[in-house]
């Protein structure tokens, strides 16, 4: 099992029990400022490149997933509302393949690949919808995402930061009466063209997703 997919079967599980007790009616309580650093995984759903040239192998370029570090820090300003910065920082290289286009010891076909260095930062404003009574909360908001790193650090490709949106949800699982964790599930939605008027790379869509744990340290009472 990858570390990616056992941080989400992880994941899976403590969310599983936190919304168990996030949908257990319970007395209102104050919130205030708190500061969340967190530490989860990101996937890139889509490829940078998928193509086939005429008569030529299939070429793919894609974002590796790869773990995420990064902190959230939260202002409430009404029951049900609050306002939220994040930030977060992944190690993500980016990587090349071309179909059987190189020959193992007994002479078969296999794909090339090729890593190179690369890293992903988001930052994000955004808005917490949480029903009152209940620890589950929705988010929806804006982003920016900037691919950094030797893969980008190229004349070639000088549009690596873009705007978009992110949406998602998040839940506390209450440990003790002293310690909580925030689970999240994002989804960072953007349009991402590194090299502009330029043909390797075509204006796509593309979505991140962010499966997080962090630790709530309130900063007011």
């Amino acid at each position: 099992m990858t570390r990616g997919n056992w941080f989400v079967r992880t994941f899976a599980v403590l969310a599983g029990l936190a919304l168990a007790g996030a949908l257990t009616p319970r007395p209102s309580q104050a919130q205030g400022i708190s500061f969340t650093p967190y530490v989860g995984s990101f996937y890139a759903l889509k490829s940078f490149v998928d193509v086939t040239p005429q008569g030529g192998s299939h070429i793919t370029i894609d974002q590796s997933n790869t773990a995420v570090f990064g902190a959230r820090l939260t202002l409430p300003i009404g029951g049900t509302l609050s306002v939220e910065g994040a930030f977060g920082y992944a190690k993500s290289d980016v990587i090349l393949r071309e179909a059987d286009a190189c020959v193992d010891p007994a002479n078969f076909q296999v794909d090339c690949s090729t890593n190179f260095s690369g890293n992903i930062i988001t930052g994000s404003g955004r808005l917490l919808f949480k029903p009152r009574r209940a620890n589950i909360w929705a988010i929806l908001g804006g982003s920016y995402i900037k691919h950094s790193g030797k893969a980008w650090d190229d004349s070639s490709t000088p549009e690596t930061g873009d705007i978009g949106g992110v949406v998602g949800f998040g839940m506390r699982a209450v440990i003790t009466s002293r310690i909580a964790l925030n689970l999240t599930a994002e989804a960072t939605v953007y349009s991402f063209d590194p090299d502009g008027k330029d043909t390797l790379f075509d204006s796509k869509t593309q979505t991140d997703l962010i499966f997080s744990v962090g630790f709530p340290i309130s900063l007011s009472h």
